[in-house]
């Protein structure tokens, strides 16, 4: 006897198992970040995902340096307010316009190294936006 599907049940099948892989792979991502998570915290041990786990932090630093140059760009050069003339940050006032520049001597922020992963962050700042780790102190998930 051999199964004969309609057009329709065929195509109901198919949905089914794509909605299936798409599971899948949700859940292979939430088990891949928390054995990220357990060997960032030193609680599982293995070599090849410990190097698996370095590519990720790099690749980490690097999304977090990236944003923070394209944030300081941003406070940099500026529209006016008033007249949305280009404005840089070392001018008090709009060329254009003669309107205050909001975003004139930003004070330059003071940055430390977080000691897990390397980047430069805001001094004062608990936890690094980078990685996670608490400055100075042991994590939520270490306790």
């Amino acid at each position: 006897m051999t199964n004969v599907l309609t057009q329709q049940e065929m195509k109901d099948l198919s949905n089914s198992l794509q909605q299936k892989k798409s599971q899948r792979a949700t859940q292979i991502i939430h088990m891949g970040e928390e054995a990220y998570r357990l060997l960032r915290f030193q609680q599982l041990k293995s070599t090849e995902l410990e190097k698996l786990a370095s590519q990720i932090l790099e690749t980490d630093k690097t999304i977090y340096e990236t944003n923070k140059k394209l944030y300081r760009a941003k406070m940099n050069s500026s529209e006016c307010p008033s007249c949305h003339s280009s404005l840089s940050q070392d001018a008090k006032f709009c060329g254009s316009c003669g309107q205050p520049n909001p975003h004139y001597k930003i004070d330059e922020v003071e940055e430390v190294e977080c000691t897990y992963c390397h980047a430069y962050i805001e001094k004062g700042t608990q936890y690094c936006p980078c990685c996670g780790s608490q400055i100075g102190g042991t994590t939520d998930n270490e306790l």
